[in-house]
């Protein structure tokens, strides 16, 4: 049994050894990131918390502004508004409107041709 006792603890002596010459040595830098890894993830969990809180405070306020919408329905009786009618004046008149617009469109347009004419003229 004596023998038994030795032969384990010469083992465990042996082993150990084994791990202390073996022991791997820390890497350069290493422990600076995984402090800026921990601090991160904190954040990032308190944010995500104050999220979830959020889109939480959001959801019961939709629900509450969609549970007032339909009531809000099922007391309205009245009808929908008219539309006003658009008369062939109201049309001929938009469209004078919109050619008087395409017109002086044009009179810029050719203005910018002119100045960019003259502004080459002056460089070459």
């Amino acid at each position: 049994m004596q023998c038994l006792v030795c032969s384990l603890s010469y083992f465990f002596l042996f082993s150990l050894n084994i791990i202390l010459i073996f022991e791997p040595s820390p890497v350069a830098g290493a422990k600076e990131k995984i402090a800026r890894l921990r601090y991160r993830h904190e954040i990032i969990a308190d944010s995500v918390a104050q999220l979830e809180n959020r889109v939480a405070r959001n959801t019961a306020e939709l629900e509450q502004m969609r549970h007032s919408y339909d009531d809000d329905d099922e007391n309205d009786f009245s009808p929908q508004q008219d539309i006003p009618e658009i008369t062939d004046e109201d049309l001929e008149r938009e469209l004078a409107e919109i050619a008087e617009l395409e017109r002086k469109k044009r009179a810029l347009e050719a203005r910018v041709t002119g100045m960019d004419r003259d502004f080459n003229g002056l460089m070459g």
